[in-house]
C-alpha cells in the first residue's frame, strides 16, 4: 500500500474559485492509521479502513465513525424507514482523495453536508513525519 499519511485540503472544483471548508489529517500509529477530519466547523476523530483499490496506486478511504449526512436507500430497496450508513469513503491516488459526495435518484445520499460538490478533491498539502 502507498503511504498516504499526511494533511489533505479540499480543493476547488473544475471551473469554481471556492473550495469546501474540508480538511483531514491521516496519521499512521502502530501500523494503522488514524484521521482528524475538520468540516463545517465541527472535528471528527478516528480510524482510517484502507483496502486496495481495482487498479495500480489506488486505495479506497473510509473514515470510520462519521455518519452520511443524507442516505434514502437503494430504489430497488423496500420503503421503510433506512438507517444511515457510517463511514464516510473516497478514492485515494496520486496524492488525492476523491469523495463522490452526492448519489443520484437511484440511490440518492449526501456524505458531506455543507459541501454542494458532486466530486471533492482532497488534496495532499503536508507530509507527516510520522
Amino acid at each position: 500500500m502507498p503511504e498516504i499519511a499526511g494533511t489533505y485540503k479540499a480543493a476547488p472544483a473544475d471551473g469554481e474559485t471556492k473550495a469546501c471548508d474540508l480538511s483531514v489529517q491521516i496519521r499512521k500509529l502502530n501500523g494503522a492509521y488514524a484521521y482528524t477530519f475538520h468540516m463545517n466547523s465541527k472535528v471528527y476523530k478516528g480510524k482510517v479502513k484502507l483496502e486496495k483499490g481495482d487498479n495500480k496506486g489506488e486505495v479506497y478511504v473510509t473514515f470510520m465513525g462519521i455518519e452520511l449526512a443524507e442516505y434514502e436507500g437503494d430504489e430497488d430497496e423496500e420503503k421503510r424507514p433506512v438507517k444511515k450508513p457510517v463511514g464516510i469513503s473516497g478514492l485515494w491516488s496520486d496524492n488525492q482523495i476523491t469523495i463522490q459526495n452526492t448519489g443520484n435518484s437511484m440511490n440518492y445520499y449526501v456524505q458531506i453536508a455543507g459541501c454542494d460538490q458532486k466530486y471533492i478533491s482532497l488534496v495532499k498539502t503536508e507530509v507527516n513525519k510520522r
